[in-house]
């Protein structure tokens, strides 16, 4: 085994640098499960390691997949995550070197992970049948304080699908099952999964797991399912059931189910599906509802609508607009009686008909359903045939925002109903420029703000010069604001230089939070002076912890930006950016108030780097009291941290060799806020309105 330690000392030696220098960690949240992030420059994993990618760069790593504690980091990380990679030859050199790792939390690891060979190498250690240690039970307490206790091993196996191991477990009497592994094998789909369990335990499933199997059409599951099993599906079943995709799934349900099946019969009407709703009347005598005419014709099925009106006795009514392009299916509603005031033409020939037929003159929601599914022929048709129809001014309007230039262009030449302003605002902001230059040209009517500041949302540049230039409703602060937020920096940029309403007081959240420093030394260029607001960072939905934040608050520090000095420490020291906090410490720009906050956050977030970086840079310049009370803080939480909290030794020597070690140990009292941190708020406050 030495030999094997030696090959790998430098990689281990690497692997434990890790948990010090580059991985962070997230604790658990209200709403989200502890993390380890891994930054950019990580090392590559290996193809199946299962993360999580946060906007392409960074991968979050769960604690629950590692089976690691989940209110603070874990110094087994090292360890479990060679385990999660599935490196025998790592976890065999790193276990002689550190025996102390070593845990029945490896175990789950290695089965979470679905690694065989690694769990018959531990089960071979004797690792199934050690006593729980402290480890394992504070990870269990960790975990079910959050009334999330940890899977049981074989519900482990059965979640990643894996049957082999899962018989390799239950043949070793290795760990426990719950309902779990049964419903994760039906939802897998897993049919020699669900018989094995179904043989050889005794913990069942439940019927939420039948549900998935109906809404996952797996056939084959539920026939045996029904035919060994009791728990049945739970009420509506039948009513969300996909038929149309998995035709064999009524069939089986029909056999086994006496839910009522008029809610199967409308789904399968309306996607079509003939020989279902003639299974359902054979074996229910389901004839469905005359309730879902209108939207079978909407789907074009005239072979459903035949066969409702021959099962019924009767057809059924249209109850609003249909769009109908088949030449058959008009003549078929027109035959049953059906009012083809009903029917939106989305062909000529059916334009033709209605014509022929008694719509002497089309309405106001015809003529809109034809305009906005761009059929010129047919508005030509209803402008020659028809000129007495029920056109308004929502035609061009519907065309405008639409992009049918040539829709608009003839409505213009031919009809006198014109538009009204959305005609312009919809076209800028869909991005057809052709449509916003010809209603400029050759119309009155213009726009309102909608148009410049939607048009500077979607980054149309084009467009927003040819408003600036050729309109005179003008725009709010929301086009700046709206395009920064979209990354359209040659839009703002535009704006900056030839209007005068900038941005709102929250023009810099977006920017920020997506780390774009491109457009905050944009919107800095041009508007120096204004308050800089620092959004609330979501690591799941912002990636906040992504190095190039670091060089966005980096860079906005250097430019003595406007901004909360006190916020971007505390963002730091969560997120473990040092050279931002080293800035901050050198430039004195932190008050005492602010860095003891930072090292709290630091704490709660175990940046360690942080601390150390905070402690070092803060002997040339923080006083002895504010100093001692720092301190006191990091003491305090590394005395009553899990024997797992970190590693805090070298930090806990650093500190023990300015102060004594009785003195660091006495309790830290109530801080009051500084004056000028509040002065600091205010000046986040006093600023003007969104509009």
């Amino acid at each position: 085994m030495q030999g094997n330690v030696n090959d790998h000392s430098a990689e281990l030696q690497a692997r434990f640098d890790e948990v010090d220098t580059t991985v962070l960690f997230e604790p658990m949240g209200f709403n989200n499960d502890p993390v380890y992030i891994l930054p950019p420059t990580f090392r590559a994993l290996p193809l199946g390691t299962p993360t999580w990618s946060i906007a392409g760069t960074i991968n979050t790593i769960s604690a629950k997949d590692l089976c690691l504690h989940a209110s603070h980091r874990d110094v087994r990380f090292p360890l479990h995550l060679a385990i999660l990679e599935g490196d025998l030859s790592v976890v065999k050199a790193m276990t002689e070197v550190r025996p102390e790792l070593l845990s029945k939390d490896a175990m789950g690891c290695a089965i979470r992970s679905g690694h065989m060979h690694l769990v018959e190498y531990f089960v071979r250690l004797g690792l199934a049948n050690r006593p729980p240690t402290n480890e394992d039970t504070t990870t269990y307490d960790c975990e079910r304080s959050r009334d999330d206790p940890p899977e049981a091993w074989l519900d482990s196996a059965a979640v990643k699908n894996n049957l082999p191991l899962l018989q390799y477990l239950h043949q070793h009497e290795i760990g426990d099952a719950t309902t779990l592994a049964m419903d994760a094998a039906i939802r897998h789909g897993n049919l020699d999964m669900v018989r094995f369990l179904h043989d050889q335990r005794t913990e069942g499933c439940t019927e939420y797991a039948w549900d998935d199997a109906v809404s996952s059409g797996h056939v084959d599951v539920l026939k045996f399912l029904f035919a060994h099993r009791t728990e049945g599906c739970s009420e509506g079943v039948l009513a969300g059931a996909d038929f149309a995709a998995h035709p064999g799934l009524l069939t089986i349900l029909l056999d086994q189910d006496n839910e009522p099946t008029i809610d199967a019969a409308y789904n399968v009407a309306v996607a079509g599906k003939l020989d279902l709703l003639q299974l359902l009347l054979t074996t229910r005598g389901e004839k469905g509802s005359l309730a879902s005419w209108t939207d079978v014709a909407a789907q074009g099925h005239l072979h459903v609508l035949k066969w409702l009106a021959n099962v019924h006795g009767k057809p059924g009514d249209l109850e609003s607009s249909v769009p109908v392009a088949s030449l058959d299916l008009v003549a078929y509603l027109h035959q049953v009686g059906n009012d083809l005031r009903h029917v939106a033409p989305q062909s000529l020939p059916v334009a033709e008909f209605l014509l022929q037929h008694g719509i002497d003159v089309f309405s106001n929601d015809q003529i809109n359903a034809v305009v906005k599914a761009g059929h010129l022929d047919i508005v030509q048709f209803v402008q020659e045939k028809s000129p007495m129809s029920g056109v308004s001014k929502d035609a061009m309007d519907i065309a405008a925002g639409e992009g049918w230039f040539a829709i608009v262009k003839y409505l213009h030449t031919h009809r006198s109903e014109g538009c009204t302003t959305q005609a312009l605002d919809d076209a800028a902001a869909n991005g057809h420029l052709d449509v916003v230059q010809f209603l400029t040209d050759h119309r009155t009517e213009g726009c309102t703000t909608e148009a410049l500041d939607m048009a500077a949302t979607n980054g149309h540049l084009e467009i927003v010069q040819w408003l600036h230039h050729h309109t005179t409703a003008g725009c709010t602060k929301r086009a700046v604001t709206s395009a920064a937020s979209n990354d359209h920096v040659e839009v703002v940029d535009f704006l900056a230089r030839h209007r005068s309403e900038g941005g709102s007081k929250h023009v810099y959240s977006s920017p920020l939070a997506k780390a774009n420093l491109t457009m905050v030394q944009c919107l800095h260029a041009y508007w120096p002076s204004m308050p800089v607001r620092i959004p609330d960072f979501e690591l799941q939905e912002d990636s906040a912890v992504e190095r190039r934040h670091a060089t966005v608050f980096y860079w906005l520090l250097q430019q003595k930006a406007k901004l909360d000095v006190g916020r971007v420490l505390a963002l730091a020291a969560r997120f473990g950016h040092v050279d931002v906090v080293h800035y901050i410490m050198a430039e004195r720009m932190a008050t005492a108030h602010m860095v003891n906050k930072a090292v709290e956050v630091a704490l709660n977030h175990n940046t360690v780097n942080v601390l150390q970086c905070i402690w070092t840079m803060g002997k040339e310049w923080v006083d002895t009291s504010a100093r001692l009370r720092q301190g006191r803080l990091m003491v305090t939480e590394i005395e009553w941290a899990c024997e797992f909290k970190g590693p805090y030794k070298a930090l806990r020597d650093s500190l023990e060799s300015e102060f004594d070690a009785d003195e660091l140990l006495e309790p830290v009292e109530n801080e009051v806020d500084d004056d000028d941190d509040r002065a600091s708020d205010q000046d986040m406050s006093d600023d003007d309105d969104d509009e």
